[in-house]
Parts: structure tokens; C-alpha cells; sequence
């Protein structure tokens, strides 16, 4: 179930999550790594994960690395069979996706959507040290591709690791190399 910020929802032992959810965004705390959950997207939950996406992309339209896109190509995105995708759920409610890839050698951020209500509570940087630590367990690196006006970001991901490795004329590509690698 998507978040919706005026909807009381019960769980099944009768808590009202709804309330509680609200009464965590309202305020300025950040969301603990252990209070969010995973799991996979079915085709049926399609269109509610497209809204969750465009809700994303509006509140950060000046960031985007790409257009929004169609319906029929999220779909085909969110369903492929390497892409992992999965919904992020915080007491019940789906308010993010997180997607990514994994390759020989490498993770690829493929996009972090977070619901607008749900931004800046550091459920992202949860994410992103949850791949960093698997990606060292693992030995891989992580990529991703950011709008190249996005300073603030390309801060943001050096802040974890990240360093800018290319740049075309609207993106930069940036790796985090695990720690094993980066002290040989």
C-alpha cells in the first residue's frame, strides 16, 4: 500500500499505523536504518509503483538524470529480469523503490525513488550504506550516473566514497571502490 499522508491504517494486531507513520514525518528525525523493510514489486502493484516513481521525480524534476518515463517503459524497467527492484517499506507502507544491478565486478545504481514525504529522513543514505557494505563484502564496486548540475549530490555521494570516474555533457558517472580494492 502507498503512503497516503491522510489515511489511518491498522496493522494486523490493530495498531494504528497510519497516525504513527504521520506522526514520524512530522517530525525533523530521521528514519532509523532498522525501521524499513524490502520487498519485491509484483506486476499487479505496477501501477501504484509508477505513481510512487512520478511523485519522486516532481519533487526533484531539476535533478533527474533522465526524462520520466511512460508508463509501458517503467514497467518494462521494473520487470526485467536483471534489474532488482524492490519496494522500501517503513510501518506497513511503501514509500520508496530502490534498483540496481549486479554485474561481474560491479553494482549499478540504477535509481533511489523516495515518496516526497518520506525525503530527507536519510532513508537513502541507509540504502546506499547497506550497498556499500555489500558491495565490500562482495568486493564489487557500486556506480551510479547523476545529473552533472547536481552538485550537491555529486557532494552528498563523495561524502560516502563515491568518486567522479567520467563525465558525459549532462551526466557524471561515480564509483565507490570496495575498501579491499582502494588499499592495494
Amino acid at each position: 500500500m502507498l503512503y497516503n499522508p491522510g489515511q489511518k491504517t491498522q496493522s494486523e494486531d490493530g495498531r494504528d499505523v497510519g497516525s504513527q507513520l504521520n506522526k514520524n514525518l512530522n517530525t525533523a528525525e530521521p528514519i532509523k536504518n532498522n525501521t524499513f523493510s524490502f520487498e519485491s514489486i509484483k506486476e499487479s502493484e505496477l501501477p501504484e509503483m509508477y505513481r510512487l516513481y512520478c511523485l519522486s521525480n516532481q519533487r526533484n524534476a531539476e535533478l533527474s538524470t533522465v526524462q520520466e518515463l511512460s508508463f509501458e517503459l517503467f514497467k518494462e524497467s521494473m520487470m526485467n529480469e536483471y534489474l532488482i527492484s524492490k519496494k522500501i517499506i517503513i510501518d506497513t507502507k511503501t514509500v520508496g523503490i530502490v534498483s540496481f544491478f549486479e554485474d561481474e565486478g560491479v553494482i549499478v545504481l540504477d535509481g533511489i525513488y523516495i515518496h516526497p514525504d518520506f525525503q530527507s529522513k536519510k532513508i537513502g543514505t541507509h540504502l546506499l550504506n547497506s550497498l556499500i557494505e555489500k558491495a565490500d563484502s562482495l568486493n564489487k564496486k557500486v556506480t551510479l550516473e547523476i545529473n552533472k548540475n547536481n552538485i550537491k549530490l555529486k557532494k552528498f555521494y563523495e561524502s560516502l566514497g563515491f568518486n567522479q570516474v567520467s563525465a558525459s555533457r549532462s551526466l557524471i558517472t561515480m564509483e565507490y571502490v570496495p575498501q579491499s580494492d582502494s588499499e592495494s
